[in-house]
């Protein structure tokens, strides 16, 4: 499920999956969903190898929120300026002529695997716009949210309560065996439904074919990413050994003007 393509192939395919992981990350009970409406659904007949290829969950809840979800495991160092990116363009959505009181609530949640600051060990934290004096929140339509995959340890007793580890640990899971340990201690059939859509989609020629494009496609990045640092790197020591040599070079130029100095 860290797999962008599978994450998002399950929650738009099965409402009921969709349904229960927004509950349990809104502290919402399940009942308190009345309508989900995906805005930007996928077909399996569309590539997605190519950079330009966005496969977040973009969808309105309850008519009254808008909501984009977003699987993301590799770190571009870019996390908090593409969320803000993501929900500015969400919230300015008016109408010309529309009072802006009619802005819908917005919130992006993302689900990554990497921390999102060198000391940040939170497992699932939310950002609001506030006074930095008094904490009074400025505005409550604009949220932001990070669920963090290698801070499951760190889930506090609310997470728990909320089933948000589990549905991390389903997510992180990397073998049927640990997929189905998981859906099998938890006492909510929904888990055991996620696991079995994971296995049908695994089964599915074409969910596979565009979830390895995707891995092909984050395989390449890596592999460009860590060229582009070697090269960096070797940049940087040239840049040095240039340095030193032109140090020298001055060092012998100053001692060849004494000598000449000297002789005359």
């Amino acid at each position: 499920m860290t797999n962008d393509y599978m994450f998002r192939y399950i929650l738009q395919e099965n409402e009921s999956i969709l349904k229960a992981f927004l509950a349990s990350l809104l502290h919402l009970n399940e009942r308190e969903i009345l309508s989900i409406k995906i805005l930007n659904p996928i077909f399996l007949g569309d590539t997605v190898d190519q950079k330009n290829f966005l496969l977040d969950i973009r969808l309105k809840l309850n008519d009254n929120q808008l909501i984009n979800l977003e699987m993301q495991v590799i770190n571009r160092g870019d996390w908090t300026d593409r969320s803000l990116s993501y929900i500015c363009r969400q919230y300015d959505s008016l109408n010309k002529g529309d009072n802006y009181t009619e802005a819908l609530s917005v919130r992006h949640i993302g689900i990554i695997d990497f921390n999102l600051f060198e000391d940040d060990t939170e497992f699932y934290s939310t950002y609001y716009i506030k006074n930095d004096k008094t904490g009074r929140i400025y505005n409550s339509k604009f949220i932001i949210s990070v669920l963090n995959l290698k801070q499951i340890n760190n889930a506090t007793d609310e997470d728990r309560s909320y089933s948000i580890d589990t549905w991390a640990s389903l997510f992180k899971a990397g073998t049927w065996e640990e997929l189905k340990m998981i859906a099998d201690n938890s006492k909510n059939d929904v888990f055991k439904d996620t696991a079995q859509k994971i296995y049908n989609a695994n089964n599915y020629d074409a969910v596979l074919e565009r979830c390895q494009a995707r891995q092909d496609y984050i395989y390449w990045e890596n592999r460009a990413k860590y060229r582009y640092k070697k090269i960096e790197e070797e940049n940087t020591e040239l840049k040095q050994y240039n340095s030193e040599l032109l140090e020298l070079t001055k060092q012998l130029q100053a001692e060849i003007a004494k000598l000449k100095s000297n002789d005359k």
